[in-house]
């Protein structure tokens, strides 16, 4: 089983809607979000500031291509080797 949310921005999450779950956890409007987690029998805390996918993608170093990231075995042009010498 994985972690159980237990508040958010010290709001317990009984509290707290499915909108207004949505709405802090917004990439729209960025801020840092405490999430308090139930984590096998221990509390944590963390603290999150919400991305789109695209600004998670770009921060990540991958190379993006018309058509998205290129696969993980595919080398980037710098590092393709020369084509053979055909005679």
């Amino acid at each position: 089983m994985g972690d159980l949310i237990q508040s958010l921005n010290g709001t317990p999450m009984a509290d707290i809607d499915r909108a207004q779950f949505q709405g802090i956890l917004s990439p729209r409007q960025p801020s840092p979000v405490t999430i308090q987690v139930a984590r096998l029998g221990k509390t944590l805390s963390f603290k999150l500031t919400p991305v789109t996918y695209a600004a998670a993608q770009a921060s990540i170093g991958r190379v993006m291509t018309k058509s998205g990231p290129p696969p993980g075995d595919c080398a980037t042009a710098s590092e393709k080797p020369a084509a053979p010498q055909v005679r």
